[in-house]
């Protein structure tokens, strides 16, 4: 990115420049700010380059980015006497955006959107350490991101790849997010490599999993509110969905299972679930005591279906090569 110009904002506004032989030189204008008033100012944006927005900070503290306009400069809403500055962002290291704002940091992004933006990912992106997401958790300073209320949060991956070498969540799990509200994620690869190979996973108390790849870590990890997880492959090396008790508002259609732990596990279904249109290449299925909902349409090739004696499940026009009762 740009160097950083700081602007002094008084009743007269100095802006100080560095020049490249290191003269600094103060460039002053006059505006009608007065303490307890704000005014609309045009603040110099230089080494501007490829940069279609500028980062804005108000007494160190960030307000977003804005939109250069011709003749490099941003319009900023001010207010007080103190300093502001502005730095062009490089279009190359852009990775996101929600409304015009845009951010280098996915998960800056994804704070800026909560609760309930849309964060469009624009291009491929690697992320070497990923902080949990979560509502609820608070424990362990700078090692969760606690965001209190997400609900109806959408990240739109528009088909990009999303590459998390390791992750931080104070002995939480290790997931991508905890436990979201609402939570909607499209149209992502999912790559979790290096120390966090077998971990990663999206953790949501209900919301939409849609055209999601899962590779080398964990899928999905839907809580009691209503979940729909559709169109997603799982090439997991654990549990591609994981639930421990009852899920009567999970729905799980038109999804793909390529689990690579041979002892690992496509789901095991409990309470009222839906699982429909599914292709389960690999890992086991099974059908619990408590089970209530519909199995139909699914593809289970040669892979183990194991229906255990208390299940009073809806079971029919499926494939089923190696079925078992217990």
């Amino acid at each position: 990115d740009a160097p950083k110009v700081t602007f002094d904002v008084e009743p007269i506004v100095k802006t100080t420049i560095t020049k490249s032989n290191g003269d600094k030189v103060t460039i002053e204008t006059e505006t009608d700010l007065k303490e307890g008033t704000s005014v609309t100012l045009k603040l110099p944006v230089y080494g501007v380059g490829n940069a279609t927005h500028a980062r804005v900070e108000h007494d160190g503290k960030p307000m977003g980015s804005y939109r250069i306009q011709e003749g490099n400069y941003v319009e900023v809403t001010v207010s007080g006497f103190s300093p502001y500055s502005t730095q062009a962002i490089n279009n190359d290291n852009v990775v996101a955006k929600v409304g015009d704002q845009v951010f280098t940091d996915l998960q800056e992004a994804i704070k800026a959107a909560a609760p309930d933006g849309t964060v469009d990912i624009l291009k491929d992106v690697t992320v070497d350490k990923w902080i949990m997401i979560t509502e609820s958790l608070t424990i362990g300073n700078d090692q969760l991101i606690t965001i209190p209320s997400i609900n109806g949060l959408t990240i739109n991956g528009n088909n990009h790849t999303l590459t998390v070498k390791s992750i931080e969540s104070a002995s939480n799990g290790n997931n991508l997010f905890y436990d979201a509200t609402n939570l909607n994620v499209l149209n992502l690869t999912i790559n979790c490599v290096g120390a966090a190979a077998n971990q990663g996973g999206i953790g949501l108390t209900s919301g939409t999993i849609r055209n999601v790849t899962f590779n080398g870590g964990a899928g999905v990890f839907p809580g009691t509110g209503e979940v729909t997880i559709t169109g997603c492959t799982f090439n997991t090396s654990g549990t591609a969905i994981y639930f421990e008790t009852e899920r009567d508002k999970l729905t799980v259609t038109g999804n793909t299972f390529n689990v690579t732990d041979k002892d690992g596990y496509a789901i095991i279904l409990r309470g009222a679930t839906t699982f429909t249109d599914n292709e389960v290449n690999s890992g086991k299925v099974n059908l619990a005591d408590n089970a209530t909902g519909t199995v139909s349409g699914n593809d289970f090739g040669d892979v183990r279906f194991k229906v255990y004696n208390g299940a009073t499940a809806t079971i029919h026009d499926n494939k089923i090569n190696n079925l078992v009762f217990n």
